[in-house]
């Protein structure tokens, strides 16, 4: 399952994201029942809105297995992460195309709202990690 991660500071990086969500599962207790989580992947995304040019970053992680993910969103939704309330769901991918008001009534569809920006620039964050940097010095220097 895909978690998204809402708002996160600008200058998380992948692995500290990781490890706020691994932290409060890395400890065995009597009271903690099934399977552990595991992130597959994790990403960070900066999203531009190009009409008032407020730029806002986001977290997207891969957890497995799904139950687990859920008790991640459930744990984890509405905790504090580096001076941020962070809001966490279930991420579903969306095509620009996708209409999902052809399904609906015109009733329905009066009664929604739908919260995508027109303009807005989404770009992955691309980190060097610290191993690499010194890779590279050592190669380079």
């Amino acid at each position: 399952m895909k978690i998204f991660v809402q708002r996160i500071p600008e200058d998380t990086s992948e692995q500290a994201l990781t490890r706020f969500v691994l932290e409060p599962f890395s400890k065995r207790s009597l009271f903690s029942f099934g399977a552990k989580p595991e992130v597959l992947s994790c990403e960070i995304i900066r999203v531009t809105d190009l009409d008032s040019n407020q730029v806002e970053y986001h977290g997207i992680l891969r957890v497995s297995p799904d139950d687990a993910a859920a008790k991640v969103i459930k744990k984890l939704n509405g905790q504090r992460f580096r001076n941020c309330v962070l809001k966490m769901r279930q991420f579903f991918e969306r095509a620009p195309s996708d209409k999902r008001w052809r399904e609906m009534t015109p009733e329905e569809y009066r009664q929604i709202e739908d919260k995508r920006r027109p303009r807005v620039l989404v770009e992955k964050v691309h980190q060097v990690k610290a191993t690499g940097l010194r890779q590279f010095a050592r190669s380079h220097g």
